[in-house]
């Protein structure tokens, strides 16, 4: 028992000597699965709102592939800084006191992204093997030797370990407000060789920050990593912020409405009224929370409804694409205009321009729209839609062996010069269909959706 706890204290104190003078969590293993919360204060954030938080992970094996699964909080400083025309400007919830709607903006305010690497030390237990024997360590590194002789044979006892570091991907993050839990939506899956970063020790003492991921082609890699996690009785982590993206729209938006109502240019007063007046334009910003909710059609404005009629987004000629309950945020797109470019035999490019953006219950974009260009179907060269072709079946009667040899002949002699210049149109067109591409992307627009 002396020995475990001694070795505990030798890994976590080497531990410190790799991530720095950090707190370490030990995450033990129940049932198969590694379940622990991590506490961390190492943020780092561009605009100062995000103090702490608290990481909530789950780490298993399902059918020989690892899973994960976390919870994400985090806790505000009460304050921010952001450029506004220009200036850094400093806002708190406390001097939003006074205005009511002001501060439940504040409150909802929620990270865009996260990125968030975990670091530590995992505990293998400890190997015995005979004197001379060179021990199979699977990949993890060997501590603390001792040893010790039994029925006249000595053993050497080998401590395993593993250095770990891993940047969670970002789709398995979900934030919410200010100390309110992000849950996942469902636990994820990553292949062997990218799930957890082992680095050898001898890099390991002198490794940077970052890491390039394993080659899932290695089937080596991929054996020892799943062997490393197998073998694992608990981890000691650290967790660590590196980027938080926050919605800069709004958050400056709700300085400039503070600036305005101090300065008497808008009275809150009058901009709830207004928004009861609107209705049918504004979402009803009300604190209850959307169980249900639909995405519904009036006319040729698409807006987003709760069970209890309250509009959440409100109706506007675009598209919701998907609507999140948590957060209250919407993406849209809008169609904004088609773009043309001739090609060769009688082959017409065109290109439907898409304005997509997230917003929010107001209806503003809580990040800069960005533009994408989409393959536009349906008309063919002379404007004709082809949306919809008839299928003609042909029968020939009365056709003898000899003559429906020669017309399957014509047909095959058909088919070939038909594939021969379509050879040659798609090689004319390609170098066209690059430029027009090209055109696209110096405006700005993405065409990595565009066939």
């Amino acid at each position: 028992m002396v020995y475990k706890i001694i070795l505990k204290v030798y890994l976590i104190t080497l531990s410190f000597g790799l991530y720095g003078q950090q707190d370490l969590t030990i995450i033990s293993k129940s049932d198969g699965r590694f379940i622990g919360n991590i506490k961390s204060n190492n943020v780092s954030d561009p605009v100062g709102l995000m103090d702490r938080f608290d990481l909530h992970l789950q780490w298993w094996s399902l059918m020989s592939e690892p899973v994960e699964y976390y919870d994400f909080t985090w806790f505000s400083t009460g304050r921010y800084t952001v450029e506004v025309k220009g200036q850094q400007r400093t806002m708190t919830k406390a001097t939003l006191s006074k205005y009511p709607d002001l501060a439940r903006r504040f409150e909802r305010i929620t990270p865009i992204d996260i990125k968030i690497e975990i670091s530590g030390v995992a505990d293998a237990g400890t190997l015995d093997v005979k004197r001379g024997r060179v021990p199979n360590t699977g990949g993890l590194n060997t501590r603390a030797r001792s040893n010790y002789k039994k029925d006249g044979q000595s053993y050497d006892r080998y401590q395993l370990w593993g250095d770990i570091i891993y940047e969670i991907p970002d789709a398995n993050l979900v934030p919410s407000y200010s100390a309110k839990k992000g849950s996942g939506i469902v636990p994820g899956s990553q292949h062997w060789n990218e799930f957890l970063f082992w680095p050898e020790e001898s890099k390991h003492l002198n490794r940077i920050k970052t890491y390039e991921k394993g080659n899932k082609n290695d089937k080596t890699l991929l054996e020892e990593n799943k062997n490393r996690f197998s073998k694992t009785n608990s981890f000691s982590l650290s967790a660590r912020i590196l980027e938080v993206e926050w919605p800069l729209p709004e958050m400056r938006n709700i300085i400039e409405k503070y600036d305005a109502y101090e300065k008497g240019i808008e009275k809150p007063s009058e901009a709830k009224s207004k928004a009861n007046t609107l209705n049918d334009l504004l979402s009803d910003v009300s604190d209850r929370p959307v169980t249900k909710f639909e995405i519904s059609r009036r006319e040729k404005k698409v807006g987003v409804v709760a069970e209890d009629g309250r509009i959440l987004i409100p109706f506007k000629e675009w598209n919701i694409t998907e609507y999140d309950p948590k957060t209250g945020f919407a993406k849209v797109e809008k169609n904004l205009d088609v773009r043309t470019r001739n090609g060769s035999c009688d082959k017409v490019f065109r290109a439907q321009i898409v304005e997509v953006s997230t917003v929010d219950s107001s209806g503003e974009s809580i990040l800069p729209p960005r533009k994408i260009a989409v393959t536009f179907y349906g008309y063919n060269s002379n404007g004709g839609d082809t949306s919809t072709i008839p299928l003609v079946l042909t029968t020939y009667p009365n056709e003898t062996l000899e003559e429906k040899r020669a017309r399957e002949r014509r047909q095959a002699e058909a088919r070939k010069k038909e594939a021969a210049e379509r050879k040659r149109c798609n090689a004319l067109n390609e170098p066209i269909f690059d430029a027009f591409k090209k055109e696209l992307q110096a405006q700005g627009i993405d065409t990595s959706r565009l066939g």
